[in-house]
């Protein structure tokens, strides 16, 4: 894309639903499971390196290419997000959504990282979502976004 062309909206599943908006009670978490999140965080935090974002992207659409599309993603995201409470790293919506991506790939299950965009002030953020569910964020918050990119 040249530097001077304009970003446009990318089409997507309507969002319908927040995993983090069903008032699910607390997951307890394994060492297992927590350990597999680590790793997660591992590799989404490589994207500062040069190239690293779109590499991952590339690796993430592979390993999407074989996720068992009737899979429900939404019980491993909330395996996930019970482990996600220990995990000693700062909340930033790109590792974060990188994480849970690779987390669900690696278990074979769907989702989509999503993009967005809001003009004034200039913001940027990503999500995961599937099947028009937000597994990481809130309904409100993310529909406050154009979609630009979407990476199944």
């Amino acid at each position: 894309m040249a530097s001077n062309a304009y970003v446009e909206a990318a089409s997507c599943s309507p969002i319908s639903d927040s995993l983090l908006e069903k008032g699910l009670s607390r997951r307890p978490f394994n060492l297992r499971t927590a350990g597999k999140v680590l790793a997660s965080f591992s590799q989404a935090k490589r994207v500062a390196k040069p190239g690293g974002l779109s590499e991952t992207l590339r690796r993430l659409s592979e390993g999407q290419s074989q996720a068992r599309r009737e899979c429900d993603p939404a019980p491993i995201a909330l395996d996930f997000h019970a482990c996600r409470r220990i995990i000693p790293v700062k909340p930033v919506c790109l590792v974060d959504s990188l994480a849970l991506a690779y987390f669900l790939s690696e278990a074979r299950a769907p989702c989509e990282l999503v993009f967005g965009i809001q003009g004034e002030p200039f913001r940027a953020h990503c999500w995961v979502q599937w099947d028009g569910v937000v597994l990481n964020d809130f309904v409100h918050r993310v529909r406050s976004f154009t979609i630009v990119r979407r990476c199944p």
